[in-house]
């Protein structure tokens, strides 16, 4: 639970999603806004749009499809256009399967760091962040979050919430500048995702590859 000190009277407003005028919510205020819009949550699916920024040199790749999240470390991401994707996680594994190439890559969850954890966090609210996040503010509906134990890939991690304090989009940013945004629309609540949605069937001719943890 996110760790804070701030008055009751406070507490009562900001969980009655009354903010008043001119006040700025501290980091903690704002991630115990987002955890509290994830109550009674129990899956989502949405469109995504991922933008993925090379910062020395500004090229720029757009890519997108569907997305959703379960309660129970349960994700799937169809990666729709030209390279089709799926990256799907059964709640024990991370399964990374790149279709032009026949492959996939099976990570345990386990083994993942905090910020690669992140995006299974969503259903969540991110209701643990600042166990392995400093918290700080990134704007007035932006939460940013960088890692205690410093990670090679990952510099920080910025997200962006609407007005429900519901989580509209992620940004990644590693050390050199270099950032991937995932910008979630038209998101679905409790639909009422089963669990094989989220079950990765290898098929037939596929190869699979045991990873390590790390970035996603």
């Amino acid at each position: 639970m996110i760790k804070r000190v701030v008055k009751t009277a406070l507490i009562a407003l900001v969980l009655a999603g009354f903010v008043p005028s001119g006040y700025a919510l501290s980091p903690e205020e704002l991630a115990l806004n987002i955890a509290a819009g994830y109550k009674g949550v129990e899956d989502i699916r949405a469109n995504f749009t991922q933008t993925s920024t090379m910062g020395t040199v500004g090229i720029e790749r757009v890519t997108g499809g569907k997305v959703a999240f379960k309660r129970g470390g349960r994700m799937r991401w169809d990666y729709e256009g030209d390279d089709p994707q799926q990256i799907i996680s059964d709640g024990e594994y991370l399964w990374f399967y790149q279709i032009r190439d026949r492959s996939v890559i099976r990570r345990p969850i386990a083994a993942l760091t905090p910020a690669a954890r992140v995006m299974l966090e969503v259903i969540s609210g991110l209701s643990k962040a600042d166990e392995h996040f400093e918290l700080s503010n990134c704007g007035d509906s932006c939460l940013a979050l960088t890692p205690k134990v410093s990670e090679p890939d990952i510099e920080r991690v910025e997200v962006g919430v609407d007005e429900n304090f519901r989580i509209k989009s992620v940004t990644t940013i590693n050390g050199l500048g270099n950032t991937t945004m995932v910008t979630l629309s038209e998101a679905k609540i409790n639909p009422g995702l089963e669990d094989d949605y989220f079950e990765f069937t290898l098929p037939e001719g596929v190869d699979i590859f045991d990873g390590e943890g790390g970035d996603l």
